[in-house]
């Protein structure tokens, strides 16, 4: 696939990310997982839902293009002893639902997504939430706490990443410091020091980049300039800079302290992803009936990570829980308005015997 492809992803990554920003929070989010959950749900889009997903998601790619691509990229990624990286795909449906055969299909195939009749109640969201606890290697161990009424599907991508420092850190490597928060106050933490070969400048930050073992994963880090506003910054970043700086990476030894840190991030994405551009998508008016032929939207999208970063290495868990709600149609009410003649009873209700019978039919 053409460079631009993963330029595309790592934009919608990008746009997400910038969108979550918070100055009273450590924000971490998954875009592969969030990308993953939403490539499931666009081989049921239509029209122009569709084209609104592909646009901010793809890139352009057609649905048969993006499923190849994004299905052929993470079942690419290597995992070993090392360097593990796991994901898993799955679809809980109500035992009743008629799903679209092509829908399953295709979510099967490009995603492995295991596929699960369930009737939504504590004992599938105690089922759901175990399934999220084995395919994150047990860093998040809930995505749900209970079954929405309106909920006949949801739509989860689990992700799993374990991997050790290239070089470990040793004890000598390992000292206290302080950390200077973005308000300017400064708390106590632990750094780990080491020297880098991978240095990266601009104009507008210093980083490095830090490998794991397999040299296929890696840290990269970048600092403002302490002067610079951190939150423009953030806002200036795309998908292209990012792949940019780290492909400007100069072989240039360098001194480096990362903290040590373990972080847990949730947050309900709707918002982000309409403020990207999946307007149509997160509305009632989203075209959704390739999934199924009721009239359907999509509920809240739970996003979930875990990060820790040590000596040895890093783990981060991420989950995207998506759900699909039926939309009630609306109900026209029948009227019956006693205003020409009538008849009327006082019955025996078990029995059906009237007890008195009559009629009016005068004023």
């Amino acid at each position: 696939m053409d460079m631009k492809n993963y330029a595309a992803l790592a934009s919608f990554g990008l746009e997400t990310f910038k969108n979550c920003f918070s100055k009273d929070e450590n924000v971490l989010v998954s875009p592969l997982s969030l990308a993953l959950a939403l490539a499931m749900v666009l081989n049921g889009a239509e029209g122009e839902t569709q084209e609104e997903m592909l646009k901010v998601i793809s890139g352009g790619l057609s649905e048969d293009e993006f499923n190849t691509f994004l299905s052929e990229y993470v079942k690419g990624l290597p995992s070993d002893e090392k360097a593990k990286f796991h994901f898993a795909d799955s679809l809980w449906m109500n035992e009743d639902l008629k799903v679209k055969k092509r829908f399953i299909k295709n979510c099967e195939d490009f995603y492995n997504a295991e596929v699960k009749k369930v009737f939504f109640d504590e004992n599938a969201v105690r089922e759901i939430n175990a399934w999220v606890s084995e395919h994150t290697d047990g860093m998040i161990d809930q995505v749900i706490e209970s079954a929405a009424p309106e909920a006949i599907m949801y739509l989860i991508n689990a992700l799993a990443f374990d991997a050790e420092w290239e070089r470990l850190y040793t004890v000598d490597d390992v000292r206290e410091g302080e950390f200077t928060d973005i308000y300017g106050e400064k708390t106590s933490v632990t750094y780990l020091d080491s020297e880098e070969n991978y240095y990266i400048e601009n104009e507008k930050c210093t980083g490095f980049v830090k490998l794991y073992k397999g040299n296929r994963f890696a840290f990269l880090a970048l600092l403002p300039a302490e002067t610079a506003d951190f939150e423009a910054f953030i806002r200036s970043l795309t998908g292209e800079t990012l792949l940019l700086l780290l492909a400007s990476a100069k072989n240039t030894p360098c001194i480096c302290s990362l903290p040590k840190f373990k972080e847990d991030w949730s947050a309900i994405m709707n918002d982000v992803f309409r403020a990207i551009g999946l307007e149509k998508t997160f509305s009632d008016q989203a075209e959704l009936s390739g999934i199924v032929k009721k009239m359907t939207s999509l509920g809240d999208v739970i996003h979930k990570t875990h990060i820790e970063v040590d000596e040895r290495g890093t783990k981060a868990g991420a989950v995207t829980a998506i759900m699909l709600k039926a939309l009630g149609l609306p109900v026209e009410k029948p009227e019956v308005r006693l205003n020409r003649p009538f008849v009327y009873a006082i019955v025996d209700k078990d029995t059906g015997v009237p007890m008195f019978i009559g009629q009016k039919v005068l004023a």
